[in-house]
């Protein structure tokens, strides 16, 4: 038999009959070095979890006892002589790192998957079902079922022609679920960017679809009493200042989380803010409620050092809102009056007149400004003159202040006319700042066309631009008395009580000042 030589530990070589012996100690003994952990030193008195976290921690070494924190949480405690931390900071960079590596990554696949059911592909030996196993499924908002291609875009549910009830149909459901997801905590950017659309394109106040809790009272009350859309962007304001929009670049100071910002939600932060100051300003204005929007550094001085952060358009219109906030805090925010307006003639002239220069100014730089940013500056032009029903008959600045009123108005109400006809339809679509502005420069030409100042200006125009507002309201209408359909029958009604703008039919003077 051959012998085998196995030297352990200078031990002298064993043969013969003692190989197996050796084999099997030496075997032994090499397990049980293997399986005894190594000695931790006495300076480690914490396992590894209570270290990483930097807290108290009482392990027991020998015999080994799991610490109380490992026991309670369920975690595997145990204890490396070799373990070193890990900075929360750069574990959570790390994971943002690979968050965006994903991203790119499921766009580049969507990108690729959309291509592949273009229509242009869809017949070179395509499955037809792989088109439309991408199309999203149909869901139930309380008992309505909405189909798949209908999903998401409630906004616009009003102009779909294969389903022009849907948002008839919808409208109860999805207030009571906007209410029960305002009310769910935390919230997050999503909910800030649909409460700004829901703000811009309010769900349509139909009677017997709006309700309040006490049902004898909404009887008598009128839809604008029970529009929720300025109280909505309050709580869009309260919930970005919350989620630290307006400190894009701390997010982790808001949101309670150790982490850095990458570069494109540095941008998206921004963007939410400022869409979130146009959108509180211009339902404000709408409203003829206090602003309360916050036109901070970011949007200022900082807009301008880094001007490529916004789009141009979004830049354009945030200078019109800036104008807007201007005039209704110099003309509307009198802290002195019990009214709150500026009632002093010749502090009313001077500060008219300084934010007449304003808007001349940005008049002047309007020639880039894209047309529906045009129309908004007419809005503002429009917002800024109708104070002329603040300014007493016997000063001296009375008719000219009517005049630009009127002349502020059939421009607004032209302009949108121009738009909807020759650029893009934009009454279908109409948004909520640009309705409320249509009804006050109606309101304007009602006014003024029907009291004994009617014979200044062109009686024939006027009327023209009237009952083309009166038609451009009927056609936001979506079902029969909502509030397009109720305002524009007022209107008309109003209208043709007062005179019809008919010199020979007016019936006293309908100019009055009553506030």
């Amino acid at each position: 038999m051959a012998s085998t030589i196995v030297i352990n530990d200078g031990d002298h070589p064993h043969s013969g009959s003692d190989d197996t012996t050796s084999h099997k100690s030496i075997g032994k003994r090499s397990r049980d070095e293997m399986e005894k952990p190594s000695k931790i030193p006495a300076s480690i008195k914490s396992c590894n979890e209570c270290r990483q976290q930097k807290l108290g921690c009482n392990v027991v070494k020998e015999p080994f006892k799991a610490c109380c924190r490992c026991t309670r949480l369920g975690i595997h405690c145990k204890l490396d002589s070799d373990f070193k931390r890990v900075a929360k900071r750069h574990k959570h960079s790390e994971m943002q790192k690979e968050i965006e590596e994903l991203r790119e990554l499921v766009a580049k696949q969507s990108a690729q998957l959309a291509a592949a059911n273009s229509p242009d592909q869809s017949g070179k030996g395509k499955n037809p079902s792989s088109s439309t196993d991408s199309k999203p499924k149909d869901q139930k908002i309380d008992d309505i079922l909405v189909s798949g291609i209908s999903l998401g875009i409630i906004i616009y549910a009003q102009f779909l022609i294969l389903d022009p009830t849907l948002v008839l149909n919808l409208s109860k459901a999805y207030m009571k679920f906007l209410w029960n997801s305002i009310s769910d905590m935390p919230q997050r950017s999503a909910s800030i960017k649909a409460l700004a659309l829901l703000c811009t394109w309010p769900v349509p106040l139909i009677r017997g679809f709006t309700k309040s809790r006490n049902d004898k009272a909404s009887a008598t009350m009128g839809l604008s009493e029970l529009d929720p859309t300025w109280m909505l962007s309050g709580i869009m304001m309260q919930i970005a200042l919350q989620t630290g929009m307006h400190r894009p670049r701390h997010a982790q100071d808001f949101l309670k989380q150790t982490r850095d910002v990458s570069e494109a939600e540095l941008r998206d932060r921004k963007l939410i803010w400022a869409m979130c100051n146009i959108v509180s300003q211009s339902v404000s204005t709408a409203n003829g409620q206090p602003t309360i929007t916050i036109y901070d550094w970011g949007l200022g001085d900082g807009l301008e050092q880094n001007s490529e952060i916004l789009p141009q358009g979004i830049k354009d219109r945030l200078k019109i809102e800036k104008f807007c906030q201007k005039v209704s805090k110099n003309l509307y925010g009198n802290s002195s009056e019990i009214t709150g307006v500026l009632s002093d003639i010749d502090e009313q002239l001077s500060a008219t007149n300084a934010l007449e220069r304003q808007y001349q100014q940005l008049e002047s730089e309007s020639l880039k400004f894209s047309s529906l940013n045009k129309l908004y500056l007419l809005a503002a032009r429009l917002h800024l003159h109708t104070f002329a029903f603040y300014v007493p008959e016997f000063s001296r600045n009375h008719f000219s202040a009517l005049s630009s009123a009127y002349s502020s108005a059939t421009r607004f109400i032209q302009a949108l006319l121009d738009y909807d006809l020759h650029s893009e339809a934009i009454l279908p679509y109409c948004s909520y700042y640009i309705l409320k502005n249509l009804i006050c420069a109606s309101c304007v030409l009602l006014k003024i066309l029907n009291s004994t100042y009617a014979m200044q200006f062109d009686s024939t125009q006027g009327r023209s631009l009237f009952n083309a507002a009166i038609l451009a309201l009927r056609s936001t209408s979506l079902a029969t008395n909502d509030f397009s359909d109720r305002i524009a029958e007022a209107l008309a009604r109003m209208w043709r009580s007062a005179g019809s703008g008919d010199l020979n039919r007016r019936r006293g003077n309908f100019f009055s000042y009553r506030y």
